[in-house]
């Protein structure tokens, strides 16, 4: 970089000849350099540090799990309040801080109903769901996703509110999330649909997760969403889930699009009739065992197999040996599904 960056002359170019161009060039770059390194030795310093915070302890692991028990089941009346007052001192310290939330987080995932409604309690009065809420307005994407993937397990109307702001945010993957959330804690469907809508498919378990809460809200919707939808992609995933969900109103809409020029609706649909489990789709998914698409062919041939129909040996032979290891492991599937032996 130059020896004059370390000499005196440096700091004292009044009195002394300008530098030339080069130089002021150099020792701007040396400047960046010096910089990047000091960002860089903060960024390990910050990632060893959540990482030492992470780590396993045997005694506070066991402590914390006997604190949030006894502010589940309480034996006496003082035992709840006794269970937060010290479950807030032990906090303090910001590595057993992230611990018990991680514990906490962990237990909102496996309780239900009154467990989950006091543990949803127990995460707010310890001053977890404030830092979270303060968290979703952070400058870093990385920051609001945390806070909404930690809040989404609350399941807490008092966040519509929250999660309906965030299906603004700039970061499409906080977006996403964010949808996925809000159609957990709201019955108001429109505002869901219209940010899904604008939203490419990128995440095809998250878009299937949103569908299928939607569905367990109203199936209804979802059918008029396929209608709506222009993506064949997106209403591959709408006739998947109602497939998954056996929406009988579902039916006439899928065999109607049974033999869609598109291959992906067409196999969600072969598939789709089969777990709504109606006779009356055999007739449909007969005519798709013809379909070019070989995938196509094999999900009707398990769907035919669901309905109950078994005089298919011919075609089930002939997908046996197909170049696509994806439908032959669909037969395969289906033949210890039926107890049929691998050579039969």
């Amino acid at each position: 970089m130059g020896e004059w960056l370390f000499d005196f002359k440096l700091f004292n170019w009044p009195n002394q000849t300008s530098p030339t161009t080069t130089e002021v060039i150099e020792f701007f770059l040396a400047v960046q350099v010096v910089i990047l390194c000091l960002l860089f030795v903060l960024a390990a310093a910050k990632r060893l540090r959540r990482l030492w915070t992470r780590r396993s302890d045997p005694y506070w692991q066991k402590r914390f799990e006997k604190l949030w028990l006894q502010y589940l089941y309480p034996e006496t009346p003082d035992d709840r309040p006794l269970a937060l007052a010290e479950l807030r001192q032990a906090i303090r310290s910001p590595g057993r801080y992230g611990f018990l939330r991680r514990i906490l987080q962990e237990q909102l995932k496996v309780f239900k109903d009154h467990e989950h409604q006091l543990l949803n309690r127990l995460y707010k009065e310890c001053g977890f769901f404030s830092d979270d809420l303060s968290d979703l307005n952070s400058l870093w994407w990385s920051k609001r996703l945390a806070a909404v993937l930690r809040l989404e397990r609350l399941e807490d109307p008092e966040l519509e509110g929250a999660f309906r702001k965030m299906l603004k945010d700039k970061n499409d993957l906080v977006v996403l999330v964010s949808i996925r959330a809000y159609s957990k804690v709201t019955n108001e469907v429109e505002p869901l649909l219209d940010a899904l809508s604008r939203k490419a498919p990128a995440r095809r378990d998250l878009f299937t997760e949103i569908l299928m809460n939607l569905a367990d809200r109203d199936p209804s919707r979802v059918i008029r969403y396929l209608f709506e939808c222009f993506d064949p992609f997106v209403a591959s995933l709408c006739i998947e889930v109602l497939g998954r969900k056996k929406v009988q109103s579902a039916l006439p809409v899928i065999l109607s699009l049974a033999e869609s020029g598109d291959e992906g609706v067409a196999e969600a649909c072969s598939e789709a009739l089969g777990e709504i489990g109606e006779t009356s789709a055999i007739p449909s998914l007969r005519k798709l065992l013809t379909h070019p698409n070989s995938m196509i062919q094999a999900k009707a041939l398990v769907s035919l197999y669901r309905l109950g129909e078994r005089n298919l040996h011919t075609q089930l032979k002939g997908l046996e040996t197909d170049q696509d290891f994806g439908v032959r492991r669909e037969i395969f599937n289906l033949k210890l599904q039926l107890q049929i032996g691998v050579d039969a």
